[in-house]
C-alpha cells in the first residue's frame, strides 16, 4: 500500500503523438506521377517501401517495430543524459494507422524536476524536441532521408487555463499536498495559542483561589 501511495505521488504522465510520412523527396525519387495527397504515397499496413539503396523493399511492419522500439529503449537514456531529466518509462499506448501514428506515454518523476508550470513546459518540450530527433536520426540513418517526423503532446495541452481547471491534473500531487500541510500547520499553531491561552487562565484562577489575590 505505502509503494502504490508513494508512486500516486510522485509520478506524472504525459502522452505524446509521433507522426511519421514520407517526405517529398521519396516522390521525386521513388514515386514521380504522384502528389503529396496521393493514398499510393502514403506509408500503409502491409504497404512495402523502396527506399535507399536496399535490395528489398521496407515493410510497414518493420518501420513500425523499428520506431516503437527506437521510442521506448532510446528516449528516456537520451533525455536523461541531456537534461538529467528523470524519465522512469516509455510507454506505447497505441499505433495507429495513416501513415505511422505512434501514442506514447513518458512517466515522469514530478518531485525531482516540476517546481512550477514553466519547468513542467520547459521538460515537455525537451522531450518532444529529444523524441523528434531521434526518430529522425534513426529513420535517416536505417533508410535514407525519405521521412517527415512530427511529435508534439496531447495531454496535457498547453492551451488550458491551467490554474482555473487543471492545475490539480498538471501540478504534482506535491503541490497539493504542501497546500494540505500548510492548512495543517496553521490549524496546529491556533490551537496551540488557544490552549496556551487555556492554561495560563487555569494557572492564574488556581494562583488567585489559594492566595485570595
Amino acid at each position: 500500500m505505502k509503494s502504490i501511495l508513494k508512486k500516486s505521488v510522485t509520478t506524472k504522465r504525459v502522452v505524446f503523438r509521433a507522426t511519421i510520412e514520407l517526405n517529398s523527396d521519396y516522390r521525386e525519387r521513388f514515386n514521380s506521377n504522384s502528389d503529396y495527397n496521393d493514398n499510393s504515397n502514403r506509408l500503409k499496413p502491409n504497404g512495402k517501401y523502396k527506399l535507399g539503396n536496399k535490395e528489398e523493399k521496407v515493410s510497414y511492419e518493420e518501420l513500425k517495430e523499428v520506431l516503437t522500439e527506437t521510442l521506448e529503449t532510446k528516449l528516456s537514456l537520451e533525455v536523461n543524459e541531456l537534461l538529467d531529466t528523470p524519465i522512469l518509462a516509455v510507454k506505447i499506448n497505441n499505433v495507429n494507422e495513416g501513415s505511422i501514428e505512434i501514442i506514447f506515454t513518458v512517466l515522469l518523476n514530478a518531485y525531482q524536476f516540476i517546481a512550477s508550470l514553466s519547468d513542467f513546459f520547459d521538460s515537455v518540450e525537451l522531450i518532444k524536441d529529444t523524441a523528434k530527433k531521434l526518430l529522425t536520426r534513426k529513420l535517416n540513418k536505417n533508410y535514407g532521408y525519405f521521412f517527415d517526423v512530427y511529435v508534439d503532446n496531447i495531454s496535457p495541452s498547453r492551451n488550458r487555463n491551467y490554474f482555473e481547471k487543471e492545475c490539480g491534473r498538471i501540478l504534482p500531487v506535491s503541490y497539493r499536498d504542501n497546500n494540505k500541510r500548510d492548512v495543517f500547520f496553521y490549524y496546529l499553531l491556533f490551537s496551540n495559542i488557544v490552549l496556551t491561552a487555556i492554561i495560563t487562565f487555569l494557572v492564574w484562577k488556581a494562583v488567585v483561589t489559594t492566595y485570595g489575590w
